[in-house]
Formats: C-alpha cells, sequence, structure tokens
C-alpha cells in the first residue's frame, strides 16, 4: 500500500526489451560501470539472451551509490563466485541501476533503467524482478539475509510457488491496493492547488522571508493531506482489509496471505498515527485556571 516494498507507495508529496547472436556477442559491462562481473546491464540482450538458452532473466533493481540494502544484497550474493556459479546454468542475470552518479552507467543503460523502474513498477530498492524470456514477470523478491546459497533456494521457492502467488495472493493484493491510485492522484492534485494558492516571496526577498514561505508551504501541505485527502481514505482501506481476510486460499498460502495483510496492517497503522498526532497538534491546548491566592468566601 504505502510503505512496502513490491506494493504501492505513499505518496511522497510532503518531504523512476534481438537476436541471440547480439546477446550473446553482447560486452558485460567494463570495469568502469557499477554492474557486478557476470551481469549484462542490457535488457534487449537479457531477453534474447533468456530466449536462445531457455532461461529467466533474474533483474536487480538497484541503487549502487545511495541504497544501503542494495549493497549489501550486491556484497553478500550478488557478486559472489558462489551466487554466479549456482545461477549460471538457471537464469541470465540482469543489472538495473540508477545511481546518481551516472557515469557509472553506459549511455544506453542510463537512458532505458528509469524506463524499466516505470515499466516494471518498482517503487522500493531493492527490487529483485524474475522475468520470461518474454519480459513477463513471474516473482520478485527484496533484500534477505541468507547468503548466495539461501537466495538462491529462495529464487527457486517463489519462481515453484509463482502460479499458485498468481491466482491466489495477487487478488488479495489487488483490493488492498484498490484506492492507492485514486489516492495519490487526489494528493497530487490537493498539494499542486495549495501550492498556487501560496503567496511566494517577491524577488529580492531576505532568506527570513523565504523561511517563512518554507514553513507555510510546508504547513499548509500538511493541512491538505493529513487534514483532508488521507482521512478520507480511512474507512475505504478498513473495508479493503475487512474484505482480504476474508478471501479464500489454499492451505499452502495462508503464511504468504497473514504475511500480506499483516505487513500492509502495519504500513496502515502508521498512516493513521500520522493522522492522528496531526489532528492532536490542531486541538487547543488545555489550560488549568490560575490560582488567585484568594480564599472563597464562607
Amino acid at each position: 500500500m504505502w510503505y512496502n516494498i513490491g506494493m504501492k507507495t505513499l505518496p511522497l508529496l510532503f518531504c523512476a526489451a534481438l537476436s541471440a547472436c547480439a546477446a550473446l556477442c553482447a560486452p558485460r559491462a567494463s570495469a568502469v560501470t557499477s554492474t557486478p562481473e557476470g551481469w549484462l546491464d542490457d535488457y534487449d540482450a537479457a531477453l534474447a539472451q533468456a530466449a536462445a538458452e531457455d532461461k529467466l532473466v533474474v533483474m536487480d533493481f538497484s541503487g549502487s551509490d545511495w541504497c544501503g540494502w542494495c549493497r549489501r544484497l550486491d556484497e553478500e550474493v550478488f557478486s559472489t563466485e558462489a551466487f554466479r556459479r549456482g545461477a549460471a546454468g538457471r537464469y541470465v542475470l540482469l543489472m538495473v541501476d540508477t545511481p546518481r552518479d551516472k557515469s557509472l552507467l553506459t549511455p544506453k543503460a542510463a537512458e532505458e533503467n528509469p524506463k524499466l523502474v516505470r515499466k516494471f513498477g518498482v517503487e522500493g530498492f531493492p527490487s529483485v524482478v524474475v522475468v520470461d524470456k518474454r519480459g513477463e514477470e513471474v516473482c520478485r523478491l527484496g533484500y534477505e539475509r541468507g547468503g548466495p546459497e539461501r537466495y538462491l533456494e529462495r529464487l527457486d521457492e517463489e519462481i515453484r510457488d509463482a502460479p499458485e502467488v498468481k491466482k491466489y495472493i495477487k487478488p488479495i493484493e489487488d483490493v488492498l491496493c484498490r484506492h492507492d491510485r485514486e489516492m495519490e492522484r487526489e494528493s497530487e492534485a490537493a498539494v499542486a492547488k495549495a501550492q498556487e494558492e501560496l503567496a511566494k516571496p517577491p524577488k529580492g526577498a531576505g532568506r527570513e522571508a523565504h523561511r517563512r514561505f518554507r514553513r507555510e508551504a510546508e504547513r499548509r501541505i500538511q493541512e491538505v493531506l493529513f487534514g483532508e485527502v488521507y482521512p478520507k481514505y480511512v474507512p475505504l482501506y478498513e473495508k479493503a482489509f475487512a474484505e482480504a481476510r476474508a478471501m479464500k486460499v489454499p492451505e499452502n498460502m495462508e503464511a504468504r496471505k497473514k504475511e500480506l495483510i499483516e505487513g500492509q496492517e502495519e504500513s496502515f497503522g502508521a498512516l493513521k498515527d500520522a493522522i492522528r498526532r496531526y489532528e492532536e497538534s490542531k486541538r487547543p491546548a488545555r489550560t488549568t485556571p490560575a490560582a488567585s491566592g484568594a480564599e472563597a468566601a464562607p
């Protein structure tokens, strides 16, 4: 829904598809790029190689120079010889990096990677998306502890369970995310309107005028989001949770259903807490009568 990897995120308003010969001859990333040894950084070449070798493609969506968890996943799993050796017969490995320093990418990757982020709806990093030779998603993971052997096992598990996850768990996720886009659009529109209504400091205004403007903009954005937009969606999401809990799944999918719903409930609770704190901040402070020092008349 809002904060979870793989789900729709809370709008961050308050505060990125040749022939087999082409694939086999495609250059690996040079030492000056962020792509690990043994990985490709060209989506078209990866799909072509997957088709030629009848493999799946493991896509690592990373932020190599700013995402701590991405660096951990790379150091603990993807850059290891054990992972490359274990993956070699089963997967084509594709790095989709989104660094701040674009010199870490080839020109093609710098152009194509943001498009891939949008194409696959990646909103949290690292995201590991497995696709077939046609580029259709099979499953996705994130950072997981346990090293390369355990990560290979988790890939096998997710790929094996993918048909049942798609049949039983994806509909539950869709219910839980039913209102995300609508809320995001309304939030963006409300914030844009609030910003338009604010009187910007005149040209040449001093620092204090700009500080006052920023404080007022922050106050107004909080007001429209936590006071107007988000509270309207609380009962809608509560209804979606009730519907999701009532959806039936096979016994082997119960743990996945439970994990999904509980993770989203935690995020939903965080949003409700933020709304509550905002509402409390708007209430008048309680005052107690000052002692006068005089006694009441008998």
